[in-house]
């Protein structure tokens, strides 16, 4: 059984929407937090398996902060520009 889980953040200044999908590309979950890193940190701590993160360049900043307690996650940056017409 593969226990990859690919999340998707959506960050906006106040809320960011965070999906998980399963290896086969399910949604598992999809919830909405208040863009604060202790509630990433809250949200990745219930997570297990090996999990891939991908979100937006704008908030490189953030990620410092959620990165720190979890060195086994993979994070994924995308170039905003380049994604503009894929979202």
């Amino acid at each position: 059984m593969n226990s990859v889980k690919y999340v998707g953040m959506d960050v906006h200044k106040d809320i960011t929407v965070i999906v998980v999908l399963n290896a086969a590309g399910h949604v598992e979950s999809r919830t909405q937090v208040k863009t604060k890193a202790e509630n990433f940190r809250d949200f990745f701590r219930g997570l297990s398996g090996r999990v891939e993160v991908v979100f937006e360049e704008g908030i490189v900043c953030l990620a410092s902060a959620i990165l720190r307690p979890f060195p086994e996650l993979f994070f994924t940056v995308s170039a905003s520009l380049l994604t503009k017409g894929v979202s």
